[in-house]
């Protein structure tokens, strides 16, 4: 089974578990990556994030569309904004017809909102089989040998 890890990162704790998610599978690893950011601090970071989120804005990514075919397994993580996945991840799906692929769901976020992204997320994947979901509460501020422990155990139980 081949398989690709494709999430969007703005503080880092995504691409933290992306990389160990790679770390214990024979994966590919795509960073998705939007031309202009959202501040990294503050309360821009949530304004423009949230604003975001609501207009259901589309940011222009630095990444070319991917040839999906040859992946059974689609690793797929975001931030949790305003309840929701990341925008860059709107971009990536409108540029990339995601079917028939097994799905496994990664979140990071600072404490709520993973039953909506998670509902979100699988209302635009209905041609596709959710496997398994995962959240993480500000995984970088964690002990990472037990972080590394709970991805590992997921990895297994998917």
């Amino acid at each position: 089974m081949k398989s690709i890890v494709i999430y969007y990162s703005l503080d880092g704790n995504t691409e933290m578990i992306a990389s160990l998610i790679k770390e214990n599978i024979d994966a590919d690893l795509i960073k998705i990556q939007p031309i202009k950011e959202v501040p990294k601090s503050g309360f821009m970071k949530y304004f423009w994030g949230g604003k975001s989120v609501v207009f259901n804005e589309k940011p222009a990514l630095l990444n070319e569309p991917i040839d999906l075919t040859p992946y059974d397994a689609i690793y797929i993580g975001s931030p949790v904004w305003n309840a929701s996945y990341a925008p860059p991840l709107t971009t990536f799906f409108t540029m990339n017809k995601v079917t028939n692929k097994k799905i496994y769901l990664f979140a990071c976020h600072g404490g709520g909102g993973t039953k909506v992204f998670n509902k979100k997320l699988s209302a635009l994947l209905t041609d596709n089989t959710i496997i398994s979901t995962i959240d993480f509460i500000d995984p970088i501020k964690l002990n990472k040998d037990e972080v590394a422990l709970k991805v590992k155990g997921w990895l297994t139980r998917g």
